[in-house]
């Protein structure tokens, strides 16, 4: 069993029960990860969920073989995030590049799209690796 958090407060608990972490990154990236894994690591007690610590992160990654590919395929992500959370658009499952391409955001939603890409590691393979580390 894991708790999935987003904060070091909620990493205190999964600690406290013995149960396993995973950082919300996709939730809350400015979230202090690593301090939040390290006081459950700090805090953990063995229990009958868990003998052991356990620590996964949970993260929106979006990896091209080029930058460019990434980028593309991020617009994608960008209206599919936008459609999830707004009852103004259609939700696309999987928008395509040609519907990417021809839609028009407001500012408002830009604005969104910029905030929405702090919670994604976007890149190509060396990129997303640091984005990881």
């Amino acid at each position: 069993m894991h708790l999935l958090a987003a904060s070091s407060r909620n990493a205190g608990l999964a600690a406290e029960v013995g149960a396993g972490f995973t950082f919300a990154h996709f939730i809350n990236a400015s979230g202090n990860g690593k301090e939040a894994v390290e006081e459950y690591r700090k805090a953990f007690q063995p229990s009958a969920l868990a003998n052991e610590s356990y620590v996964s992160v949970a993260v929106f990654v979006i990896i091209g073989k080029t930058v460019e590919e990434a980028e593309d395929m991020a617009a994608a992500f960008d209206l599919w995030f936008l459609s999830s959370q707004s009852p103004k658009r259609a939700a696309y499952y999987l928008p395509t590049p040609e519907k990417t391409q021809k839609t028009e955001y407001t500012l408002n939603e830009q604005a969104e799209i910029k905030k929405n890409r702090q919670k994604a590691i976007i890149g190509d393979p060396k990129m997303v690796k640091q984005g990881i580390e």
